[in-house]
């Protein structure tokens, strides 16, 4: 059964983002769009208009975290971190 769910993948290792990609198609999701890091993500999701950002916070900062929660109010999209 396929499922129209726009998914935006930020991920700074091209495998890790390529397994969820592939984990998400077979599910029946899609489109799904990889972005390689968080510079320029609002441009990214602005020409993409995903339904959900899923991206990789393995160790953040607190400036990270600001910026993310910035993006959040800033797209009101729901965001995985």
């Amino acid at each position: 059964m396929a499922t129209t769910l726009s998914v935006l993948i930020v991920d700074e290792n091209p495998d890790r983002a390529a397994l969820i990609q592939q984990g998400l198609d077979e599910a029946g999701y899609g489109p799904v769009r990889i972005a390689g890091s968080v510079q320029g993500l609002l441009r990214v999701i602005e020409e993409f208009e995903p339904a959900v950002i899923v991206i990789d916070l393995a160790n953040p900062g607190r400036d990270l975290l600001e910026h993310m929660f910035l993006v959040s109010r800033t797209v009101q999209r729901p965001i995985a971190m």
